[in-house]
């Protein structure tokens, strides 16, 4: 658990960068294998969000919240949001 004081940032790349602890997604219902956003995902990360809604763990639902640990030189956990219809 995140204790609520700790420090945060956000910033929207287009390669994901090897030094963090995680890694956020956010997905929209109709997001697919050939939705112009699910493009602009870093191939490896899309990889893992493609595979995870193959198997129903995520569906974009609005505040949907899946986490998984993604496999690397060192573990990190990406996080899928849900947003909703777009």
């Amino acid at each position: 658990m995140i204790p609520t004081s700790t420090n945060l940032s956000v910033a929207v790349a287009a390669k994901a960068p090897a030094n963090v602890d995680a890694i956020a997604v956010f997905l929209h219902k109709q997001a697919n294998d050939n939705h112009p956003e699910m493009q602009r995902i870093p191939s490896d990360l899309r990889a893992e969000v493609e595979r995870l809604q193959r198997v129903g763990a995520v569906t974009g639902k609005t505040n949907e919240l899946a986490v998984q640990v993604i496999e690397g030189k060192s573990a990190r956990r990406l996080l899928v949001v849900g947003l909703g219809n777009i």
